[in-house]
């Protein structure tokens, strides 16, 4: 008997322990959270920011305004925190202040610290903001300044007890749909009741975090939509739609905070709008999808939290000269009168115009889900281009950290009207945006999102607008080529096109064992390459890119080392369809019948290449499917060498035709 207890309390004993254990590891695996509210509605009759026919202050309120923090804690204790506001937008003024308090407060980097507004129509005017398209008087400012004064320590209180409440939480992901978007440079708002179709591009995709406590009770609900914040236009303090989906939301699940961002919604309306039932019934259209997205299949994130922040100097065309702004103060608009009076001010007392503007980029990686942060009104193409070029689950919340003006793509610079041009009397820029804006912006969060790649480095693919950090040799395939950088890609051609006079580009560093990733889409007809551990000869191990009738992809070639290959296949004069070149080089992961399912013919393909040794043991996959092995028999070259890339020399070369190059990264090996 005694023998028995004996066993059965050793048995308890046990299992203690391995509950203990797993509860220990599931509690050092999870993520922690914690979240925090303020009411910042107006004590004061503020004037109201969004619409330029306004005349007066507001007179009531219809609902709160609020500000919300949530605080991410990962596995490894780095840390993330969300604000969202019912604001119009915030400033770069008031954003850094907030910042480098809690810099100071929280040790947190400005890359950890994410401030959105849901740019709704009526919210408050902040300092600094909106400069000319209201009628303000000394009183009127001297409010603004105090609700911005008070809003700034609001917000640097409210993350700080979001951070004192950090709670073991499961985060998971999924993205809805709803439909109430209208591309309003497309269809004019009168119209609307007639039409049956709209058009012009929209993103209708509704991004859901969820955030549950260790009871699975609901903590916290973050969601966006692509969407101006504009169905109600009166004189009342309103969330507008995306008030009262949050609203509906916290109601349905009582203890929890409901989150706004809006995306790239600039050029978005709700259509029809102007009634207050029209800003609940989409606030219920925006409920419903992300209550069925709550529902439906949600992605678990594990506790794996990565942050990258930068600015980039947007340029702005050319000033307008003293001439051309008395001629605005002559015929232009009231509130454009009041902007060529300030910038004529300026320019008397010998200020020089504004020329460029340190715009704010963010990007968050929670585990696979990655979230962009774009300063400014930001047009929809933005959004369209980069789920095209990094994820379709790439979530982009737009009016993050510096709400400075409209933020076209080029086609809508083009095109110009509001959104293109006019918008910047609106926020006091003095020009419209210079024509490489779309390319710059892309490029640089093609670079953050790099950065946040486990273990791989991002390599520099110039600056968007030069090759910085690369540099030309002289090979027998010429003095170099033509190189441009342009939105994170490195763009090569002959020199002059169809001249025959190639050449390759190196990095300035030398690597030994490494492995490394770039995204590849040559012209078809184009004869390239990768250059691995290239001397300055161009001597190397090279993986073949000749995207012609017999060419490859993914193939070792030696570069002026004995012209060996490891070919398997090539491509036949339909480019769509290739043939086995030799079949016991390397077992082929796939028919060729099959091969147009592993490489994307005529887009962006990714190529990883491992390189070990020396003699080196270079491995390449192309879109994740090995390709190729090969194990060199000899030593060719040193231990270290640098990473190229090829324009092919001689009359092959088609005129016209490019090699692209993006993404680049490299991890270093032991």
């Amino acid at each position: 008997m005694n023998g028995v207890r004996l066993i059965t309390r050793t048995t308890k004993v046990l299992i203690l322990g391995i509950l203990l254990h797993v509860q220990g590891e599931s509690s050092a695996a999870t993520w922690k959270a914690g979240v925090a509210r303020v009411e910042i509605t107006p004590a004061d009759d503020v004037w109201m920011a969004g619409y330029g026919s306004r005349d007066h202050p507001v007179e009531s309120t219809l609902h709160p305004l609020w500000a919300k923090a949530i605080v991410l804690e990962d596995a490894e204790n780095r840390r993330a925190v969300l604000v969202t506001t019912d604001l119009l937008g915030l400033t770069k003024d008031l954003s850094e202040e907030v910042c480098a308090d809690l810099a100071e407060k929280l040790s947190l980097q400005r890359s950890q610290i994410m401030l959105t507004s849901s740019h709704t129509h009526c919210g408050p005017v902040l300092s600094n903001a909106l400069y000319d398209i209201y009628p303000l008087n000394d009183e009127h400012r001297t409010k603004i300044d105090r609700y911005t004064n008070n809003l700034s320590v609001k917000l640097r209180d409210l993350v700080v007890r979001a951070a004192s409440q950090l709670q073991p939480v499961n985060v998971s992901a999924g993205t809805g749909v709803t439909r109430f978007a209208v591309n309003r440079r497309n269809n004019r708002e009168s119209d609307i009741p007639g039409l049956s179709a709209f058009k012009g591009p929209v993103d209708h995709a509704v991004p859901v975090l969820e955030v549950r406590t260790e009871d699975q009770s609901l903590l916290a609900i973050v969601f966006g939509y692509a969407c101006h914040n504009t169905t109600l236009s009166f004189y009342q303090w309103c969330g507008d739609y995306a008030g009262f989906a949050q609203l509906e939301l916290e109601s349905r699940h009582p203890g929890s905070t409901a989150m706004f961002f809006s995306g790239c919604g600039a050029d978005q309306n709700p259509l029809p709008r102007r009634t207050v039932a029209l800003a609940k019934q989409y606030g219920m259209e925006l409920m419903s999808a992300v209550e069925s997205t709550l529902n439906g299949d949600m992605r678990s994130l594990k506790p794996k939290l990565k942050t990258a922040y930068s600015t980039i100097d947007l340029a702005l065309q050319t000033a307008p000269t003293e001439v051309q702004l008395r001629q605005e103060i002559q015929s232009g608009s009231v509130y454009v009168q009041r902007w060529a009076k300030r910038l004529l001010s300026k320019v008397k007392q010998g200020e020089t115009l504004l020329s460029e503007y340190p715009y704010p980029l963010q990007a968050w990686k929670l585990d696979d889900q990655l979230l962009v942060a774009m300063g400014g009104e930001v047009v929809v193409d933005y959004a369209l281009r980069l789920k095209s070029e990094l994820s379709k689950t790439l979530w982009i919340a737009s009016y993050a950290n510096d709400v400075m003006g409209y933020i076209p793509s080029l086609r809508v610079l083009n095109e110009g009207g509001y959104e293109g041009a006019s918008s910047m009397y609106v926020y006091g820029l003095p020009a419209p945006w210079a024509e490489d804006i779309e390319e710059r912006i892309v490029f640089k969060v093609h670079q953050l999102v790099s950065e946040l790649e486990d273990a791989f480095i991002p390599l520099a693919a110039g600056d968007g607008r030069t090759i910085a950090g690369w540099r030309k040799i002289q090979t027998g395939h010429g003095d170099g080529g033509r190189w441009v950088s342009r939105a994170g890609e490195l763009v090569g051609e002959q020199e002059p096109p169809g001249s025959g006079n190639g050449g390759v580009l190196v990095t300035s560093k030398e690597y030994a064992n490494f492995e490394m990733k770039m995204e590849i889409n040559p012209d078809w007809g184009v004869c390239s390459g990768i250059f691995l551990r290239s001397n300055e000869q161009g001597q190397c191990y090279q993986i073949m890119v000749d995207y012609h009738t017999d060419g490859n992809v993914g193939s070792i070639y030696g570069e002026g080392t004995g012209g060996f290959t490891n070919r398997n296949y090539s491509f036949l004069e339909d480019k769509r369809v290739v043939e086995v070149k030799q079949k016991d080089i390397f077992p082929l992961p796939f028919s060729p019948d099959d091969f147009g399912k592993h490489y994307r013919i005529d887009d962006w393909n990714e190529v990883r290449a491992r390189v070990v040794g020396n003699p080196p043991r270079i491995d390449v996959w192309i879109n994740g499917t090995k390709i190729s092995e090969f194990q060199d028999t000899e030593k060719r070259l040193p231990d270290y060498g640098r990473i190229g890339i090829q324009v092919h020399g001689g009359q092959s070369w088609p005129v016209g035709k490019k090699t692209r190059f993006r993404n680049i990264r490299i991890q270093e090996l032991p």
